[in-house]
């Protein structure tokens, strides 16, 4: 499989399913978990970035978690500069077959549309959290991260 996003239709197709089922699959229990995490600080001021972490160590207990045939969920990091990011596998994609500047300009728009339009991700924008999501191929090796800061939504930075 050469330069995937190059090629017409099927492949990319087939990728992009794999990257918007992934963003959906976790989004809401996250969601959930950072609200009630940063609600139930033991009656002191807990700050987000130490939510986030929190949180992203409770989600680790149950990863890796398989998403679809063709993705893995990883892992969930807590981030600095109040930063959630997922990090997905794509099971069945060597790194090498990717063309990063592709996968930034074909992915980026639409997966800013449904990650600012999803509701379970409202919480963390409204608390300035960028949500990030980084893939890497089935080799192990990086294929590209996309952030989204709550301005990219539309919210107050």
């Amino acid at each position: 499989m050469k330069n995937i996003l190059a090629r017409p239709f099927l492949p990319c197709a087939l990728f992009a399913a794999s990257i918007f089922v992934a963003v959906n699959a976790h989004a809401v229990g996250l969601g959930n978990l950072f609200g009630s995490i940063l609600g139930q600080s033991g009656g002191q001021h807990m700050g987000v970035d130490e939510t986030l972490v929190k949180m992203s160590d409770k989600m680790n207990r149950s990863m890796p978690q398989t998403v679809d045939t063709d993705t893995r969920l990883d892992k969930i990091s807590a981030e600095p500069g109040n930063q959630i990011a997922y990090h997905y596998t794509m099971l069945k994609v060597q790194s090498k077959d990717i063309n990063t500047a592709s996968f930034y300009k074909t992915f980026r728009p639409t997966l800013q549309k449904r990650v600012c339009a999803a509701e379970e991700l409202k919480l963390f924008f409204r608390n300035r959290v960028t949500v990030a999501y980084a893939y890497q191929g089935a080799d192990g090796a990086d294929i590209g991260k996309l952030a989204f800061s709550p301005k990219d939504c539309g919210y107050p930075s």
